[in-house]
């Protein structure tokens, strides 16, 4: 019984161990948070517009990744 015991003590602390040094992934969203200012001409933008998202593989923005994607009608205060 207490060789079980041990055992099972043993192998709890062992996962632990493995737990705490390759954590489980979570899986990701398709949402995201985009803090920045939007206007129309010299004017912060009111109103309706039409957002579109595209991703490139550099700053430059030479090879699209993904998109264009367009959110329709997205409701924009100032």
């Amino acid at each position: 019984m207490k060789s079980r015991t041990l055992l099972a003590a043993l192998a709890s602390t062992a996962l632990l161990i493995l737990e705490s040094h390759f954590p489980t992934a979570s899986a990701q969203g398709t949402a995201f948070t985009y803090q920045g200012r939007l206007n129309d001409g010299v004017n912060p933008a009111n109103g309706n517009y039409d957002l579109q998202f595209t991703i490139y593989d550099t700053p430059i923005g030479f090879n699209t990744i993904a998109g264009p994607i367009t959110n329709s009608a997205v409701g924009v205060t100032n």
